[in-house]
């Protein structure tokens, strides 16, 4: 697998899930964001995710003086990244700079998810979505994340599934 091609198998599967989920929800759309890679060098300008989501849903509520269905509208960012390692994720494949833009979306009411497809060589493919939290600190003894704590699933899907419900 070459590095400039490492991450296309994670991003297909997350645009295969999204598309199959705006299919069934009429309310929820998404873009691929294009960077200067995907759009083969025709930008520069640095981009805060992969993928843009945005979602009309409903919540029911049962809360003292208040009982029924609210209306409200959900968006996030999501970045995928793959790597070959079991449970490691080093800090140059996520600069510092790129989880600055995408917190300032955080900040600005955007839910951010991060997606770690793991690809060891002759191993079994497993992804993670560890807390955006996590990728706000930085060990200086230390060049990659250890991601170990968290769940693994072998179909992203799930995942997906579940930080959207």
């Amino acid at each position: 697998m070459r590095g400039s091609n490492q991450g296309v198998y994670a991003e297909g599967k997350v645009r295969e899930f999204l598309k199959l989920w705006a299919e069934q929800h009429a309310a929820f759309c998404f873009n691929r964001i294009l960077d200067a890679k995907s759009a083969m060098g025709a930008m520069a300008n640095p981009q805060p995710g992969d993928f843009q989501w945005f979602w009309h849903t409903q919540l029911t509520c049962h809360v003292p003086g208040y009982n029924g269905t609210r209306s409200y509208t959900r968006n996030g960012l999501i970045e995928v990244k793959t790597v070959k390692h079991t449970h490691l994720l080093p800090y140059k494949n996520f600069g510092a700079d790129q989880v600055g833009r995408m917190h300032i979306r955080q900040l600005a009411g955007s839910e951010p998810l991060v997606l770690v497809c793991h690809r060891p060589e002759g191993g079994q493919t497993l992804w993670r979505a560890p807390d955006f939290e996590t990728f706000q600190q930085r060990d200086p003894s230390r060049g990659s994340w250890d991601l170990s704590e968290f769940e693994t699933t072998k179909n992203v899907g799930d995942i997906l599934r579940s930080y959207l419900s």
